[in-house]
């Protein structure tokens, strides 16, 4: 019953080597985990490449200091979208960020407007990956039971909440910590809009959740193009053509979720297909009309 050697009880020998075992599987599971975000994040980062030279090309014509802004703030972004990476993948936040420099232009915003837009769009997102509370979204709170509905809807806002304070809060921390080596480039007005569009940025869904759909109230009856009101309404616009994009839609279509059988999959597919044609059709109503015909999307 003793090992010779050690003078161990061969059971305490053989539970040790099954720890050992299973630590290296444990190991060689993290190994590949990592292997497979690295992998993600590549790919992620490779499709943000088309849009974010868009905007930069936009921008280097309209509002060069703010296309300096986004090629200076980026680095700084990144490591915090590759947290949320799951969630919010990278390239959503190029085309956010070229969407928002396409607006800015045909809509022809001063310099300023232009900065604070186009800087909200590449921070918007940028708390995801502290956050806690999991995403919930409204399909999911559709196919809970009815009892559980209530609830679910408001841990929906709460983490939406949650993941917009947090953004708001790591966009002043590292504007500021921006403005300390390159002093000038914002000011504290600046700071403080650009946040507030981060931390008001997801309100657009709040009433979806609640079942409302009255966006006018989440808005001041003051929404000039220059006002922080106005810009988040752009921004809101810009965020929703993200869905809409080819790149948007693939991200939609592939989001599974590994409880689910093959036919929820197909099932949930077949939903969000139906949404986004229906977007689309009226995206493309809407740029085919009169005053919305410069944009060129």
């Amino acid at each position: 019953a003793f090992s010779g050697r050690t003078g161990r009880p061969k059971a305490e020998r053989a539970k040790i080597k099954k720890e050992i075992k299973d630590a290296i599987k444990d190991v060689r599971k993290a190994r590949k985990d990592l292997q497979s975000v690295e992998q993600r994040v590549a790919e992620q980062n490779e499709l943000a490449k088309e849009p974010l030279r868009n905007a930069l090309v936009n921008l280097k014509k309209r509002a060069p200091a703010t296309a300096a802004l986004v090629t200076d703030l980026y680095p700084q972004v990144l490591p915090y979208l590759i947290k949320g990476q799951d969630e919010s993948p990278v390239h959503h936040i190029a085309h956010v960020v070229n969407f928002a420099a396409q607006i800015a232009e045909k809509e022809d915003l001063s310099e300023r407007a232009t900065k604070l837009l186009v800087i909200a769009a590449l921070f918007h997102d940028i708390g995801i990956g502290d956050s806690v509370l999991p995403k919930i979204t409204e399909e999911m709170i559709k196919e809970a039971p009815l009892a559980e509905q209530p609830a679910l809807r408001v841990r929906a806002i709460n983490a939406r909440i949650e993941h917009m304070q947090k953004g708001a809060k790591l966009t002043g921390d590292i504007l500021k910590n921006y403005d300390r080596s390159h002093p000038g480039k914002f000011d504290s007005g600046d700071m403080e809009a650009i946040a507030s569009i981060v931390e008001k940025h997801d309100n657009s869904k709040i009433p979806l959740l609640q079942e409302t759909m009255d966006t006018s109230l989440l808005l001041s009856s003051d929404r000039s193009p220059d006002g922080p009101d106005g810009l988040l309404q752009l921004h809101w616009e810009a965020d929703s053509l993200w869905m809409d994009s080819l790149d948007g839609i693939l991200v939609d279509l592939n989001r599974q979720d590994q409880a689910d059988t093959p036919v929820n999959r197909i099932a949930k597919f077949g939903f969000n297909t139906a949404l986004h044609r229906q977007a689309i059709e009226v995206y493309k109503s809407a740029f085919s009309a009169g005053e919305f015909k410069a944009y060129g999307f």
